[in-house]
């Protein structure tokens, strides 16, 4: 059975198509450009559309170009443009404490872009896999506790001015058991081992009490990283209250997986797909007869509900009111659930299992669907505005016994921008193998075994004891 929240953010899309007449206002030219380029491999290409580009805002700008710089290898310059970025949104933070809050949504497309909490969390992910390319392995663990923090407090900002009760989203939204679980590994790897123990738990905890909502199980890895690292460390008595709370966690016997005396670990996170995009949609709302204009706060909350639920009144419909309201587009892509791993010249090869550890669309969904509510609010409060000043309406053709009003105010406060080149999901493969430098060649695969994507992994050198991590887009 599908979440609740899963079931209404699908309704809530399905609406906008079906209700939706006319005007489309969707991501920028120039990012669909790089969309492309970046799902062609050509990396020089999507950065000059980029850098050349007067319609994406600066903050986008930078951030998307640090990403590419990432993907093409260019690493201490990805973290430099990152760097810059930071500045920017750092500065649009606590501007919004002093405001009267962050409009991420419904804020005018001239104002400077605002980050949502999930993507700027994105960009310490980014910088820490530039620093473990670097062979900076404490600069990455530090980056991986950053964008933890980072998701904690964006996420209040956020949501802070947003109308209804936004708490429940929030509580889902500012926690990640994959950001967790990132520094749990990273921790492990520089032998802090304590805190690898403890953020092993905080990723269980989240994986575990996030999973209805954010769609992401318990990592089929967690027992053994919760089991390697507590027995090193004498934990017996919490690992007994860990197996005691999470039956089925641990496995029944045998070593537990994942770095030893005879075996390193490659753990290879790859990102899939594009998430989910705002656009814009025409949408109708009833004006009833006995509806008070002179209200214009009162009527804007029910005719908010009318645009959700619809309207139940006998009232006659004196007006259709159009609006531009947002509304999220979701991008299909198969997530790999495992991959065909070929040992190349050694004509060895084996298939190991892939796990989804984040679901960005998922996030971007959430945030949206929290946002909706003062999102739809602010729209009618507008349009009635502008309705109620005009005085007379404007029909549109076709229209034959009810007018229709077009309420042109709102489509100017629709934001559709967003860090488009982001990932539907991240996914992670892990494999134990002994001590060698190796050239493998991967096969990404779905569920029905369909090839998803097929690329090179070159000079793996996997020591005993360790991790070797790496990271890799597929489309």
């Amino acid at each position: 059975m599908e979440h609740r929240t899963t079931v209404l953010m699908r309704v809530l899309i399905a609406l906008a198509c079906v209700i939706g007449l006319g005007g489309c206002f969707s991501t920028s030219e120039p990012q669909v450009d790089v969309q492309d380029d970046l799902a062609r491999g050509k990396l020089a290409s999507a950065i000059q559309h980029l850098e050349k580009s007067s319609e994406v805002d600066p903050v986008l700008k930078l951030l998307e170009k640090a990403q590419l710089e990432h993907y093409a290898g260019s690493w201490e310059e990805s973290n430099t443009t990152f760097e810059e970025a930071e500045k920017i949104v750092v500065e649009l933070y606590d501007r919004s404490l002093e405001d009267d809050g962050p409009a991420m949504i419904t804020n005018d497309g001239e104002l400077p872009y605002r980050v949502r909490a999930f993507e700027i969390a994105m960009v310490p992910y980014y910088k820490a896999f530039n620093l473990l390319a670097l062979d900076n392995l404490e600069g990455a663990r530090a980056e991986a506790k950053r964008a933890n923090r980072l998701l904690e407090i964006s996420t209040e900002i956020f949501f802070r001015e947003a109308a209804g009760d936004p708490r429940p989203a929030v509580d889902i939204l500012r926690r990640s058991g994959f950001a967790h679980y990132l520094i749990g590994l990273l921790s492990e790897a520089d032998g802090a081992l304590d805190e690898a123990f403890v953020e092993y738990q905080l990723a269980l905890i989240d994986f575990h009490e996030t999973w209805s909502a954010m769609r992401v199980p318990i990592l089929v890895w967690l027992g053994d990283d919760l089991v390697r690292v507590g027995e090193k460390l004498g934990y017996w008595t919490e690992l007994e209250e860990i197996e005691r709370d999470y039956p089925g966690l641990f496995a029944p016997k045998g070593p537990p997986g994942g770095p030893s005396e005879e075996v390193g670990t490659l753990a290879l996170f790859v990102e899939v797909g594009w998430v989910a995009s705002l656009d814009a949609r025409i949408m109708t709302v009833p004006i009833l007869e006995t509806d008070d204009l002179k209200d214009v706060s009162r009527l804007a909350e029910e005719t908010a509900v009318r645009f959700k639920s619809g309207w139940g009144s006998a009232a006659a419909v004196k007006t259709r009111l159009q609006v531009t309201v947002p509304t999220i587009v979701q991008h299909w892509a198969g997530a790999p659930t495992r991959v065909e791993l070929e040992v190349e010249g050694e004509g060895k090869s084996f298939t190991v299992i892939s796990a989804v550890v984040d679901d960005l669309e998922q996030r971007a969904g959430l945030t949206f669907l929290a946002r909706v509510p003062t999102v739809v609010r602010e729209t009618m409060e507008t349009a009635l505005a502008e309705y109620s000043e005009a005085g007379s309406l404007r029909k549109s053709p076709g229209v034959v016994r009810v007018p229709t009003f077009r309420a042109g105010d709102t489509a100017e406060m629709v934001d559709t921008r967003g860090w488009v080149t982001l990932p539907k999901v991240i996914t992670l493969i892990r494999v134990d193998l002994p001590p060698a430098v190796y050239d493998f060649v991967l096969e990404y695969r779905d569920d029905w075994g369909t090839v998803i994507s097929r690329e090179r992994l070159d000079d793996v050198e996997i020591t005993a004891g360790e991790f070797s991590f790496f990271s890799r887009r597929v489309f």
